[in-house]
């Protein structure tokens, strides 16, 4: 609110009922008043610094703020630099306005020119680090991923990641991002199937307090230079990789999208008993995905005599007896998949032979009866199987 001088005039919103009332101090206010209730609104969200973080003992270079992240009144800063390029993350806690600095985690088994920090990430009581010149055996600067979890104050390490296929110099960890049990780490330089510097994104999801790999990202059209895994980011179901020097336009840049692949289920849970001889027929369908789904077998065989078509159909005259072990696989439309293990079995089929009794015969006197069967897969091969025919 201001008057007719541009000076501003204090105001305040009440509640009266159902109404919302603008009420201003005008006691040394000039008519006529100004008000913009939405302009109030805006400055009521408008940023102001609260406070300048720093390492109170940091040294020329150290790159203190190269990396920053947040998650509610915890502020992360990474310094890359400090100490020889070792690198370093500093933690800081908020209590009303004032922030103040937590021990700080360091990477135990951390050396010189390993970038500690040049990417962090947090997201309640877990921080991520990456350290891209990290050598792993004997790659240079391969480069991982830092988590540590805290208890109190303090955050200690609880895992070290790096990428099962890491080549020398593809800068794991150059990027990080974290959300709930899900993190993510980028490798830009990762020269994906001999395309120098296309780049990559690893994604790890975590069971109780460890993370373990779950996917490799990578740029469906990528190709060198690209540097996919240059930035990432994720919320919930929604991951995003930067490739800043993605070709469409020289080095025009671009960022991928992905979304979290659904829980796709085959049904049924069990296939029913088949019959050797008898014609077998089960359709599998599934749910959740995109349609249409392409089903094949990824482990184990079918009975034999049986097969599956990529329409989910398994079909067929089982040929042998016995228990089956294999895994159906349905692929959707959008790349995403869902398995199931079944155990069929298949069973001989009841063979009656016939006659059910024989005619008696006479000492001394010619005997002959042919016996049949039904049931089964001819020809038949007959034996006495228990006692003996009479002399």
């Amino acid at each position: 609110v201001y008057d007719a001088r541009g000076r501003e005039a204090p105001a305040r919103f009440e509640l009266e009922g159902k109404r919302l009332a603008v009420v201003v101090e005008d006691g040394e206010a000039e008519y006529p008043l100004t008000i913009d209730p939405t302009l109030a609104l805006q400055e009521t969200q408008m940023f102001n610094q609260q406070a300048k973080l720093n390492d109170s003992d940091g040294e020329t270079d150290d790159r203190f703020g190269f990396s920053v992240a947040i998650s509610g009144n915890t502020a992360v800063a990474g310094a890359p630099f400090d100490d020889g390029a070792k690198g370093a993350a500093f933690v800081f806690t908020r209590s009303g306005t004032t922030w103040t600095r937590q021990p700080t985690p360091t990477a135990n088994d951390g050396e010189a020119n390993d970038d500690f920090g040049i990417s962090v990430a947090i997201d309640g009581d877990t921080l991520v680090a990456g350290a891209p010149g990290d050598d792993i055996n004997t790659n240079e600067n391969q480069g991982s991923a830092y988590v540590f979890t805290r208890s109190g104050t303090t955050f200690s390490g609880e895992q070290k990641l790096a990428a099962s296929d890491g080549d020398a110099f593809d800068a794991f960890g150059f990027s990080v991002a974290i959300d709930g049990d899900t993190l993510v780490a980028g490798a830009p330089i990762d020269p994906t199937s001999k395309r120098v510097d296309q780049g990559s994104a690893y994604v790890f999801t975590r069971s109780g307090t460890t993370f373990s790999f779950l996917q490799k990202l990578t740029a469906p059209d990528g190709e060198a230079g690209n540097q996919f895994g240059f930035s990432v980011a994720i919320d919930g179901n929604t991951l995003v990789a930067g490739a800043p020097l993605d070709d469409d336009h020289k080095d025009q840049g671009a960022a991928f999208v992905f979304a979290r692949c659904p829980t796709i289920t085959i049904n049924p849970a069990t296939l029913p008993a088949g019959t050797v001889g008898a014609a077998f027929s089960q359709t599998l369908t599934t749910t959740d995905g995109t349609p249409p789904f392409t089903f094949t077998v990824s482990n184990g065989a079918l009975p034999p005599g049986l097969s599956l078509s990529t329409a989910g159909v398994i079909s067929g005259t089982p040929t042998a007896a016995g228990s089956f072990s294999f895994t159906v696989q349905a692929l959707d439309s959008a790349g995403c998949k869902g398995t199931r293990a079944f155990t069929q079995v298949i069973s001989c089929p009841t063979i009656t032979v016939n006659p059910a009794t024989l005619p008696n015969g006479t000492v001394g006197a010619a005997f002959s009866q042919t016996l049949t069967a039904t049931g089964g897969t001819a020809p038949f091969t007959f034996s006495v199987s228990s006692g003996s025919l009479p002399p």
